[in-house]
């Protein structure tokens, strides 16, 4: 007997049995800190005012063990001098960490996005700042997987093989990685600005709200906010935002116009420098920047699985196997407003005070109950400068919900992927009340899950398949839930068999069939 493993499987490309298969997803969290001694040409540090992280990972490399990776928390304090100065002292914390799984191999897809979930940098003495914060690193793993049965069993035992093939949703996952992007602006003051004498704190981000594929070539639009704190000749400190449109085309082999496109950015500190205009006044900032994105393509696709199988000839063992697979569901982007009230009492305000900068950053997911729902928070931080010229900080951390118009199944199952970015603030103070407003805008990529029980291995046994009937025309009444392959199978016979035998031509059954 040739007892062997038949991998052409019913005669069906490999293909049509395959999609992604999500085989890790996981946060990974540490702890990370680091005592910086403040260089020479900084003054003594009187008060931290605010700290800005920027985690980026630089390696990665996949093992048999799990994922390895590492890279730096770019870190900026922005701090009050003992002069009454504004300064900023900046410095990077590197890290190497390890995430096990024995579900990683080389040919996964793989996504690791990198976050700063708290971060506190505290004075220790007025030269030494002492930062400590959670470095929160998500994990996201895809392989092509199949779900084309092992067959085993005696040559030739397959062509009397019957299966029950059905099909769910499911997608192709691509993923591209680019991590040294660069751009260049030479960004000028508005008129109503005074000329710069020296930069004191600047940062970037990138926000890519409209992508879309074409035949291996993935376009990106959206917008680079760059924030900027300087010092003006004559002393005082002024604040600058601006957003710049940006655009990249980036080659990505296997795409087309059918992916569905998602992108999330990650930046370096910029490289800033003033220049003059052409009358010979410091008023242009040149601003390079680095910065690397992470873009999942997707195309939506169907994937047939064997829910049954039984042998005409032979005794069959069918073994099972529960998989979940992912779809494409919708790209969703949508925006709402943020408007608050804060008392100035309630923050020792006086109406001699004057507001510096208002920093946005904000976290959010997405979940379901019902319709789509944003939950997060936005972390408002104001600069605020008094009247004897020391200046404050004023965080005010806001919770976000936001409901989209979207309805979604409540018993279905869904993965979602969000990027946020806000619009500049709108401040307005009095002597009683600090007003702000802005909008937030959100892209969020949706994906659904279907869950299946498909078989994983079929065994056909030499011995002969047991007949179900005593006589060579049997009568069989079906009930109103059967189909014609329950009744094929529980006769041993094909249904081709017996659909030519009882003439049926849809998956309507005949009250009587004839066996």
């Amino acid at each position: 007997m040739n007892y062997l493993s038949i991998t052409d499987f019913n005669n069906k490309g490999a293909e049509e049995y395959s999609g992604a298969y999500m085989v890790e997803s996981v946060k990974k969290e540490c702890d990370l800190s680091e005592d910086y001694i403040l260089p020479d040409y900084l003054p003594d540090a009187k008060k931290v005012l605010k700290f800005i992280t920027n985690p980026i990972i630089e390696a990665r490399f996949i093992s048999s063990s799990g994922l390895d990776f590492s890279g730096s928390v770019y870190c900026r304090a922005l701090y009050l001098g003992e002069d009454s100065s504004l300064r900023c002292a900046s410095f990077f914390i590197p890290f190497e960490e390890r995430i096990p799984s024995e579900a990683l191999t080389e040919d996964c897809v793989d996504f690791l996005h990198p976050t700063v979930s708290s971060a506190v940098c505290r004075l220790q003495n007025p030269r030494k700042l002492s930062a400590r914060l959670k470095l929160c690193v998500t994990l996201e793993a895809w392989q092509r997987s199949s779900t084309l049965p092992e067959l085993y069993g005696p040559s030739g035992s397959e062509n009397a093989l019957q299966t029950l093939v059905n099909s769910v949703p499911s997608m192709n996952i691509l993923c591209l990685r680019e991590d040294d992007l660069s751009f260049s602006e030479d960004i000028s003051l508005d008129k109503t600005m005074p000329d710069i004498e020296s930069i004191i704190l600047a940062q970037a981000s990138v926000f890519f709200d409209d992508c879309h594929a074409s035949k291996d070539q993935i376009i990106c639009r959206g917008s680079l906010c760059f924030e900027c704190i300087y010092r003006s000749p004559q002393g005082d400190n002024q604040f600058l935002r601006r957003f710049i449109p940006i655009t990249e085309a980036l080659g990505c082999v296997g795409a087309d116009g059918e992916c569905n496109v998602f992108a999330k950015c990650l930046c370096k500190v910029p490289d800033v420098s003033i220049s003059e205009d052409e009358f010979g006044a410091k008023r242009i900032i040149e601003l390079d920047l680095s910065y690397g994105v992470e873009i999942s393509c997707t195309k939506e696709k169907s994937v047939l699985y064997a829910a049954d199988a039984y042998s005409v000839r032979h005794t069959a063992q069918n073994t099972f196997s529960d998989l979940s697979f992912y779809s494409p569901a919708e790209k969703i982007s949508s925006s709402f407003s943020v408007s608050e009230v804060v008392p100035a009492k309630d923050h020792s305000l006086s109406k001699e005070d004057s507001i510096l900068a208002c920093y946005l950053s904000l976290s959010s997911s997405a979940g379901k109950h019902g319709k789509l729902l944003f939950e997060g928070e936005c972390k408002v931080s104001f600069i605020i400068t008094k009247p004897d010229g020391n200046i404050k900080d004023l965080p005010l951390p806001l919770p976000l919900r936001f409901e989209s118009d979207r309805p979604f199944d409540p018993l279905a199952s869904y993965k979602s992927s969000v990027c946020c970015k806000v619009s500049s603030p709108r401040v307005r103070f009095d002597s009683e009340q600090l007003f702000f407003d802005f909008e937030v805008f959100i892209s969020c990529d949706i994906l659904s899950r279907c869950d299946l029980h498909a078989i994983s291995c079929i065994r056909l046994f030499p011995e002969s398949a047991p007949l179900q009937r005593s006589c060579e025309i049997t009568l069989y009444y079906p009930s109103p839930t059967e189909s014609i392959w329950d009744v094929a199978k529980k006769y041993n016979v094909t249904r081709k068999e017996l659909a030519s035998a009882n003439a049926i031509t849809s998956s309507d059954l005949p009250r009587v069939i004839k066996i």
